[in-house]
């Protein structure tokens, strides 16, 4: 592996304060901002898919355990789960059809 001033010798980096980076970019700053919102709007709107699927009235309730899932892959089980117990084979299918193609573990 070559260093970087050999491969890049003008460029500059920022290794100690990754806010100066933010705050150099501010196109690139708006940008993880909004991937950060819409992270957020996806955790929102599965949380309300695992509310309804218990049958709970309490958004709070789908909110709560759905965050403390401790990762994609567990938020995916408890979801697929709560749909198993709660529909019926066709909607099954068809939640999972749905949830392979858009949500991914």
């Amino acid at each position: 592996m070559q260093p970087l001033s050999r491969v890049k010798p003008n460029c500059s980096y920022v290794t100690s304060d990754p806010t100066s980076a933010l705050n150099k970019h501010p196109r690139l700053a708006a940008k993880i901002a909004e991937c950060i919102a819409e992270f957020a709007e996806v955790e929102f709107a599965l949380a309300g898919i695992l509310t309804a699927l218990i049958g709970s009235d309490d958004a709070k309730l789908g909110l709560k355990l759905f965050a403390n899932a401790n990762s994609r892959s567990s938020q995916h089980t408890m979801l697929q789960n709560a749909a198993e117990a709660t529909l019926d084979q066709i909607h099954l299918d068809l939640f999972a059809a749905i949830f392979d193609a858009f949500v991914k573990p």
